[in-house]
Order: C-alpha cells, then structure tokens, then sequence
C-alpha cells in the first residue's frame, strides 16, 4: 500500500482520456510522496466537439438514390482548458441524407457553395388551384392533438 497523496509516475502523470486529460504535478518531490510545503498543480484540458446545421438542401443521395433532403452540417472541434473552449483545432464539412441516414465528407469549397444554393431555394408553396388545408381549430390552425 502506498502513502496517502503519491503520484504514480514520478512527479508528473498525465491521467484521463476520452473527453479530457488531467495533468498533475507535484514539484520539488523524488519518489512520487508528497511532503508538506511542496507545490502541486493540476491542469485539465481535452477537445470538444460543435456540431453546427448550415442548410437543408434537396440531393440525390449516391447510396440510396432517392431524391431525398439533405442536412449540410459543419463540425468544429475546439481544443479546451479547464472546460473552456479556447480554439478550433480542425473543422470538418458533410452531408447526411434524412433517408438512409449515409453522410458523406465535403471540402469547404463545396459546403460553401452547396449553402449559398440551399439560401437560393425559395421554401416549397402550394400550387395554384390547390385547395387550402381545412384545420378543425381556432383562426384554422390544426392540432394533431385535437380531434
């Protein structure tokens, strides 16, 4: 058994993994035990991961071949100290069709320009002669809840 505050790997270890690192130091020590008096630091830092929605955009998907809407999203990854995001370390751009679920990388060229195209899509409009929907509500709205 070891004494009460050692630190395995002499006097410096770094602890953790997955979300985050912890970094501990004990200074002025030999052995890993600590003595009173002597300094100790702990520095946490780790990577997190934002996941942005740019457009909804209609492709043809080249797995399933359906027309099928299409969500444009950025990932941004920021590396972080004691839980504050700090910087992006990488950032990433892809494409996930809403009907088989398959995502696809792109270059940010091609995420640009497939967003300024998704801005140009004017949002769907009923067709003309198209009679309008009956909503069973107040002012016509209709509640999937009401019957």
């Amino acid at each position: 058994m070891e004494p009460p505050g050692t630190v395995r790997g002499g006097p410096a270890a770094a602890v953790g993994g997955g979300y985050g690192r912890l970094f501990l130091h004990g200074g002025g020590h030999r052995g890993g035990t600590r003595h009173e008096g002597d300094d100790f630091s702990v520095i946490i830092f780790g990577t997190r991961s934002y996941l942005q929605r740019l457009a909804m955009i209609t492709l043809l998907c080249a797995v399933c071949g359906n027309p099928a809407a299409h969500t444009l999203r950025k990932r941004v990854v920021k590396f972080t100290l004691f839980f504050v995001p700090l910087f992006p370390i990488s950032t990433k751009y892809s494409t996930q069709c809403t009907f088989c679920g398959a995502e696809h990388a792109l270059p940010k060229e091609q995420a640009e320009q497939l967003r300024a195209q998704g801005a140009v899509q004017p949002p769907a409009q009923p067709q003309q002669g198209a009679p309008a929907p009956q909503g069973h509500g107040q002012g016509g709205q209709h509640s999937p809840y009401q019957n």
